[in-house]
């Protein structure tokens, strides 16, 4: 493992310090800090019991993980220093919380234990891409289409299972789809009017329907947490959005430095820009896509670059680079909203702005050698490390855009590099909310100059 190139010192991967003697003038105590990880811990032990085992036992394996965390945990809440025998737990901090859970899940026989997750998430939001995709194209004026992209990765961000609040909600969703199926069906059976059966959001959640304004925070989570989300629920998240200004928003700076109008026609101050995506599913599909798209639109080379190992519900480079001829395939059918098939006539169609940058070399995935929903930039694998290498393009042409709750706000909101940057996230944990002085679901967009 390498340090990027383009990252600056003084660097700290955690935004917020847990340990006490680090965190005067915090909000959060480090015993807050291990309630975000004890709460969200269920969620992982459920999906142990549905997960792939080495030894085919995941019952005992899912005890084993449960008992194996939360021991690690109560020994950090007596004492934050404490080391715990077999797990790298110190420095005390989010990243090493995220490496202690990967070694028990590991150790108790796991590999990926949200694999199935991704993948319906994946074959559900794959439909959708080409009317997103579609949408944006419809948009003549390259500054509103970006502001809409960059509203698209917030909308896809909010799906997340490494939240208490996100996995929550994701589980009475599932939970509600099927009763409203089954429901739909017996009274199909019964020759009755299935529509009594639909469950609403705001049954689900005992609040205002997504159409009603100023939903509540449940209903924006409620519009994407769906076992098949269509194109009305991505565009309802992106549109119930906490308006701007958001907690940071810097977008305005971001876009003013991205275009540079030349002949009434704007192109890129930019030569190449870095995506480090997040989520599987609506997250990396509807949201960071189109607007990896739309920076190829101004002749960007984008790198992507994903996970190495899996980590809750993050997509890995390998997964990501399996979906790629989906994701081309769904871009050069976008002509069409219903009845969308991406295997469908695939060599009568014209290629598409990815398939194009691919071919030529502007448009790839790459593994960032990490495996944690969060990500220390001083420990990034060597291929990662060759894209940004001011040998290879200049600091001053490069752009830097790290998305996700994890990447971009529980690490790396106050990183420093010899080039732009850009971080985009969701807050999806109260906590990061009261440090940063906001409230659930605030979408950050931090710009920064090279050096700032």
């Amino acid at each position: 493992m390498q340090r990027l190139p383009v990252l600056l010192d003084p660097y700290r991967a955690d935004t917020f310090p847990y340990l006490p003697e680090l965190a005067e003038g915090c909000k959060v105590s480090y015993k807050e800090w291990l309630k975000v990880f004890k709460k969200s811990t269920p969620t992982f032990t459920e999906h142990c019991l549905t997960a792939e085992h080495k030894d085919g036992t995941p019952e005992i394996g899912a005890r084993q993980f449960t008992d194996d965390f939360n021991m690690i945990l109560d020994a950090l809440d007596k004492d934050p220093h404490a080391e715990v025998p077999g797990y790298d737990v110190q420095p005390f901090s989010c990243d090493q919380l995220c490496v202690a859970r990967e070694q028990c899940l590991i150790r108790a026989g796991f590999k990926d234990i949200f694999l199935s997750v991704k993948r319906e998430e994946d074959e559900a939001a794959m439909p959708i891409l080409p009317i997103v995709l579609k949408e944006l194209d419809s948009e003549s004026d390259p500054k509103k289409r970006l502001i809409l992209a960059a509203q698209g990765v917030f909308a896809g961000n909010i799906f997340d299972l490494g939240a208490a609040a996100s996995a929550e909600h994701y589980q009475k969703r599932k939970m509600a789809r099927k009763q409203a199926y089954e429901g739909g069906r017996n009274a199909t059976n019964n020759n009755t009017n299935s529509e009594n059966s639909i469950i609403t959001d705001s049954q689900i959640d005992g609040s205002a329907p997504l159409c009603v304004a100023n939903n509540s925070d449940a209903d924006l989570t409620a519009s994407i947490m769906n076992e098949n989300p269509t194109k009305s629920d991505f565009a309802h998240t992106r549109d119930k959005l906490h308006p701007r200004p958001w907690l940071i928003d810097d977008l305005d700076l971001f876009l003013e430095r991205l275009l540079v109008v030349q002949s009434d026609q704007s192109t890129a101050r930019y030569d190449k820009a870095v995506l480090f995506v997040d989520n599987a599913g609506p997250d990396v599909l509807l949201g960071m896509m189109p607007f990896a798209r739309e920076l190829l639109k101004l002749n960007i080379e984008v790198v992507i670059a994903a996970n190495e190992l899996p980590s809750i519900n993050d997509i890995t480079a390998s997964e990501l680079k399996h979906l790629l001829p989906d994701i081309f395939a769904a871009e050069e059918m976008k002509t069409s909203d219903e009845n969308i098939n991406p295997s469908d006539d695939e060599e009568n169609r014209p290629k598409g702005i990815f398939r194009k940058a691919a071919e030529s070399g502007r448009f790839r995935v790459v593994s960032s050698g990490n495996g944690l929903p969060v990500i220390d930039l001083s420990r990034v694998s060597p291929e990662l490390s060759a894209e940004v290498d001011p040998k290879a393009i200049n600091p001053d042409r490069l752009l830097i855009v790290l998305e996700g709750m994890g990447r971009s706000i529980e690490t790396n909101l106050r990183a420093r590099f010899a080039c732009d940057a850009l971080n985009m996230g969701m807050v999806k944990h109260p906590e990061v909310a009261l440090e940063l002085e906001g409230k659930m679901y605030d979408c950050v967009c931090r710009f920064r100059l090279a050096g700032q």
